[in-house]
């Protein structure tokens, strides 16, 4: 590794990010084995910001292979990053290959034990599974969690799923003196709670419900792409 290299570094991580990267700086006391490792870290970091920005749109292209591609290059350059195995797990469950979303979101929590959709995503998988003893435990560890603990937006849809909190009072927590938060708060309800009549066997009431989240054009959520997902599957079954 030259100064020079990193002149060039310097310029494409600009590109990148529009800021300047003085990584030269470094290049004079550093040995060049650190200097190549160091590069090499630079650049999987950059690559694989560069390809966050291709998930979102590829998301809402539903261009899933090339989502799918570039989660997977991005899971090669940095295996410890949670954020690549949940946008698997997203759009494998979203196109119903429901097993290996399960063993993706799993990865993902277990890096990122903080993500509490991950692990709701978890439970709705492992019930369609019919994997009760495993949702049974996930569910009891994340209630001892809650101990003790202010109950946020985040884990009232917890206490829903788990049983602690009755549909109706579920759907009056979500509301907020914001209209965005509540937009989003009513998309995420909406889902859950339809997610949850699906299970059931309740497919018009769950299509009913994902036609609630849909209404709120939260586009961005993955909840509003899972309730598409979901409603337009509803939709070849259930006649008009």
């Amino acid at each position: 590794m030259r100064l020079r290299d990193w002149d060039k570094l310097n310029q494409f991580f600009a590109k990148l990010s529009g800021q300047h990267l003085r990584l030269s700086v470094f290049s004079p006391a550093c040995s060049q084995d650190f200097e190549d490792k160091l590069l090499l870290l630079f650049l999987r970091l950059a690559v694989c910001s560069a390809l966050r920005l291709f998930w979102d749109a590829e998301r809402h292209l539903k261009d899933y292979t090339g989502a799918i591609s570039d989660f997977n290059k991005t899971i090669e350059l940095n295996p410890k990053d949670a954020l690549p195995y949940a946008g698997l797990g997203f759009v494998q469950n979203d196109r119903f290959q429901f097993e290996s979303a399960l063993k993706n979101f799993q990865k993902a929590l277990q890096l990122d034990p903080s993500q509490d959709e991950w692990r709701f995503r978890i439970w709705l998988i492992q019930s369609r599974l019919n994997d009760w003893f495993g949702e049974t435990e996930e569910q009891k560890k994340y209630a001892v969690s809650l101990k003790g603990k202010k109950i946020t937006w985040s884990a009232e849809i917890g206490l829903f799923l788990v049983g602690s909190v009755y549909e109706k009072n579920f759907l009056n927590c979500a509301k907020s003196s914001d209209q965005k938060t509540q937009n989003w708060w009513q998309c995420q309800a909406n889902y859950y709670v339809g997610m949850e009549h699906l299970i059931a066997g309740d497919k018009v009431g769950a299509m009913d419900f994902f036609q609630q989240c849909l209404n709120t054009k939260e586009t961005s959520l993955t909840v509003y792409n899972s309730a598409e997902a979901e409603f337009n599957a509803l939709k070849k079954i259930i006649p008009p």
